[in-house]
């Protein structure tokens, strides 16, 4: 029980960490870097994958929490739920790229402006999409395990100082925003890694 306390006392430091990097990223960085429109559609990016992660993982997050207890078995790899859990996920990751991918003229049209940054860019959500479901996913079987503070780390720190870098990067160098984004979803994708390994 101490080891619950403890985890959750860490847990919310790194929390309002997060929140005080977030605030330093959104309100005085991504203005300095970027153009209105361009941050506009980072936020738009990162929306929509959080709605489409939590629709594509079909509810696995809380299921491998609600019945890990009665698969544990370390020796057995846990009876294969944690592995079953993924690839289902894998495949719900799968469907809802594919469906993004379909109505990418659609979605263009819908959120087109002058830029039409969202047609140039919008197929970006594919690897954001991937990435947040085997975050989602992990970070439930992390948490079924009793290892709370890692995905928490990785999420408000890791993710927030990954942006941060990029935005310093930014500063410095001033790349094109084509490969600004590719380093966006990057540092995404590379926080899932983050916690697979």
């Amino acid at each position: 029980m101490a080891s619950l306390a403890r985890q959750a006392t860490v847990n919310t430091a790194l929390a309002y960490v997060g929140i005080g990097l977030g605030f330093v990223n959104v309100v005085l960085l991504y203005p300095r870097v970027l153009a209105a429109e361009e941050f506009g559609l980072l936020r738009l990016l990162v929306s929509i994958t959080a709605v489409v992660a939590q629709v594509a993982q079909l509810g696995l997050d809380n299921t491998l929490i609600r019945f890990f207890p009665y698969f544990r078995d370390p020796d057995s790899g846990h009876r294969g739920l944690p592995s079953l859990v993924l690839l289902i996920g894998l495949a719900g990751a799968l469907v809802a790229m594919a469906v993004l991918g379909i109505f990418h003229g659609t979605f263009t049209r819908i959120f087109a402006d002058r830029s039409n940054l969202y047609g140039l860019y919008g197929l970006y959500l594919l690897p954001l999409v991937l990435s947040e479901v085997v975050f989602i996913l992990l970070r439930a079987y992390s948490r079924s395990l009793g290892r709370s503070t890692r995905p928490v780390f990785i999420r408000e720190f890791g993710l927030r100082i990954g942006q941060t870098l990029l935005i310093a990067v930014q500063l410095m160098v001033e790349m094109p925003f084509s490969t600004f984004i590719a380093w966006y979803v990057a540092v995404f994708a590379a926080m899932a890694l983050w916690l697979v390994l």
